[in-house]
């Protein structure tokens, strides 16, 4: 982003952040998203549901249903959403410079300015919040800026747990922040307080009260979206693309896939029905964020799925790592006659043939993009030395993976004297390994600690795979 043109803000009061939490992966073809009321508690255009000092507002418009054109409903949109989506740009520590910047939506509420985005927009790269400072576009062209102010508080949902039809939802990549002090012109004046902009969802009058009324209907395969925000490509102005509705996402219509662009920055801002108004959803990630594929298939975290996580909010926060060994509880594995302590909250699956057995960390919230997890494979009858197969193993690894590093093998007697050997093993994209082998009469466990995603282990979880390990080893004595 451009050098910020405007000069510091003034100091903000403290900001009381609120845990938050991470949304699950879930096979396709969800129930789809209703239009027209994406919001179930709404039976026209929900503005944005509010959360904070203890309600919910919603903006809406009631009508019987009308035929509006193309024409129409792009003047509808030009008036009530694009002078309210803003530029998100935020620090990523307390009194830091801009690090990068994202999109939102502007509304006013009796608690005041309010803008909501993603989470990941407005966290630091510690997981805190630190300030943001929310650019208004120009109302008549959606040029930047014309107006700026800073945002000190925030509520996140990105570490908070809830339950959405049954099921517990370990966080969602969203979040309210609000406006706390106005910035200053060139000139040194503040800008008016509050925003002179209506917010969105303000009443347009009569000419659109039911531009995007309760049809029924549902999102379709091949809908017209459009998206609003402020992509790095696109510069310091707003940014309008079009596309359709590609596909869907998520048990309970967490995603709507769409062909619209979704490029850095464009997180946070606004996907809308183009044939009726309608809000649709967050833009918030791509595939490439995912899978590499060099493919642009845009991510829409859906409204009616953020209504409803945000009501089904729980006070349980998401999974942190604790290496503290009074949280662990014992696995016994009777048939391979050993055993071990892991952390209670850690998911346990084991393949068809009992052969293997995983211990997955729960993610710490939506926006953890590692996946850490232990596994045990009993390999039997085994005759081979240590030496020999902990050699063959790590080339085995590098053959598959040129790309990553093994540590020399080493062979040694484990505190519960059992033959053993271990190394460790890192792949360049981002999958770290502990290896580790120990023979047991004429079998041989094998115990691999990985996390995927990182470089490294934090020392959190690589005390809490070591503590694992060495349990198992100890129960074998």
């Amino acid at each position: 982003m451009e050098a910020n043109p405007l000069p510091p803000p003034p100091s903000p009061p403290p900001a009381p952040l609120q845990n938050s939490s991470a949304p699950v992966a879930s096979p396709p073809l969800p129930t789809p998203p209703r239009r027209g009321g994406v919001w179930k508690i709404i039976s026209g255009i929900l503005a944005l549901l509010v959360v904070g000092g203890g309600g919910a507002a919603a903006y809406y418009f009631l009508g019987g249903p009308t035929t509006y054109t193309e024409a129409e409903v792009l003047q509808y949109i030009r008036e009530a959403y694009v002078p309210n989506v803003v530029m998100v740009a935020c620090m990523d520590e307390e009194g830091g410079e801009e690090a990068g910047h994202g999109s939102g939506i502007y509304y006013w509420n009796e608690d005041g300015g309010v803008v909501e985005t993603n989470a990941h927009v407005v966290v630091g790269s510690d997981g805190a919040f630190h300030g943001c400072n929310i650019y208004f576009p120009h109302p008549d062209d959606g040029g930047f800026y014309n107006a700026a102010y800073f945002a000190g508080a925030a509520t996140l949902h990105h570490n908070k747990i809830a339950v959405v039809n049954g099921t517990k939802v370990s966080g969602i990549d969203f979040a309210e922040v609000y406006l706390t002090a106005p910035r200053q012109t060139d000139q040194g004046i503040d800008y008016p307080w509050p925003p002179a902009q209506a917010g969105f969802g303000a009443d347009l009058g009569p000419k659109w009260k039911d531009i995007c009324h309760e049809s029924g209907s549902a999102l379709q395969l091949g809908d017209k979206l459009v998206a609003l925000g402020y992509p790095g490509v696109g510069g310091n102005s707003l940014t309008f693309t079009e596309g359709v509705v590609s596909g869907f996402r998520g048990d309970n219509g967490e995603v709507v896939k769409s062909s619209v662009s979704i490029n850095q920055g464009n997180s946070g801002g606004i996907a809308i029905d183009a044939e009726q108004g309608c809000l649709i959803g967050v833009p918030t990630w791509t595939t490439t964020d995912f899978d590499g594929s060099g493919s642009n298939l845009g991510l829409i975290l859906s409204t009616s799925f953020i209504r409803d996580f945000i009501a089904g909010v729980t006070d349980e926060a998401t999974y942190q790592p604790d290496p503290d060994v009074r949280d662990f509880v014992t696995h016994s594995i009777d048939r391979w006659d050993v055993a071990l302590q892991y952390p209670a909250s850690w998911k346990i699956e084991e393949n068809e043939d009992g052969t293997m057995i995983t211990f997955t960390a729960p993610p710490e919230s939506a926006l953890d993009l590692f996946q850490e997890n232990v596994s045990l494979t009993i390999i039997e009858p085994f005759d081979l030395s240590l030496s020999a197969y902990a050699n063959a193993f790590a080339l085995a690894l590098l053959s598959d993976n040129p790309d990553g590093s093994v540590s020399e093998p080493r062979v040694f007697t484990s505190g519960g004297g059992l033959p053993t050997f271990g190394f460790g093993y890192t792949l360049g994209d981002g999958i770290v390994t502990v290896v580790l082998g120990f023979r047991d009469g004429d079998k041989l466990i094998l115990f691999m600690g990985e996390r995927e995603g990182a470089s490294q282990l934090s020392e959190a979880y690589g005390s809490i795979i070591g503590q694992m390990g060495d349990s198992l080893v100890q129960s074998s004595r």
